[in-house]
């Protein structure tokens, strides 16, 4: 099972659509060679490209021999409907507070890295809403449930791609590039497409296709 190209939990992969948005929650439907009941947390393999992420059993089932899945970035819960809060400190309160305490009760798992001396005053209510809405009201669309499954918070850095890679087709006007590439993991947000385009892009969300062994990525941006 090892030498399989695409697979999730060891079994193959057929066919994939997994999108990859600047913000939010990347999600994976896919095609599986097999008939066992899945569920749960998984991992995808593409290639070199490693997904942690949660089966959501409302549109995954098996049918004849062959499994289909959705599979939701980390937990999966990032759209879990959350209580209203009040929080009150003399000292005030830091918004990294209110954020963390967002993805925790929502059931997801903040990167230990995320600091912010944001502070809103003594007196703060976060309104009753999904997690995913209230990560907007705070941080914009400066945060997304990342490919290991971690929420990260913060701006997306360029990277100059480091692998071969041939984009075969571009359209000018949605700025949507067709990329082909022997490891998809090369290619993620914020990288900068500059094969064949006379004025460079920057990834801003990834629609990764996979048919057998074969890989496409749909990569939409902004010019440089």
């Amino acid at each position: 099972m090892s030498d399989l190209f695409a697979s999730v939990a060891g079994q193959r992969i057929t066919y994939a659509i997994v999108r990859i948005p600047y913000s939010g929650a990347w999600v994976a439907d896919l095609d599986v060679d097999t008939d066992t009941v899945m569920g749960g947390k998984v991992e995808i393999k593409i290639g070199a490209l490693s997904l942690i992420g949660t089966i959501d059993p409302r549109f995954s089932g098996a049918f004849a021999m062959n499994t289909k899945l959705r599979v939701v970035a980390g937990n999966g819960k990032i759209d879990t409907g959350l209580k209203a809060k009040d929080y009150a400190n003399d000292l005030e309160i830091k918004m990294q507070t209110v954020v963390a305490d967002i993805v925790r009760e929502a059931g997801e798992v903040l990167d230990s890295t995320y600091s912010d001396p944001m502070r809103f005053g003594a007196h703060y209510v976060r309104q009753s809403a999904p997690a995913s809405r209230l990560l907007r009201q705070m941080v914009g669309s400066s945060w997304w449930v990342d490919l290991d499954g971690v929420v990260r918070i913060g701006e997306r850095a360029q990277a100059e791609i480091a692998e071969d890679y041939e984009v075969l087709d571009f359209d000018p006007r949605t700025k949507i590039a067709t990329v082909s590439t022997d490891n998809p993991a090369a290619i993620r947000i914020g990288s900068v497409l500059r094969g064949r385009l006379s004025n460079p892009i920057v990834v801003l969300g990834i629609n990764l296709l996979v048919d057998g062994d074969k890989t496409r990525l749909m990569c939409w941006g902004d010019h440089l």
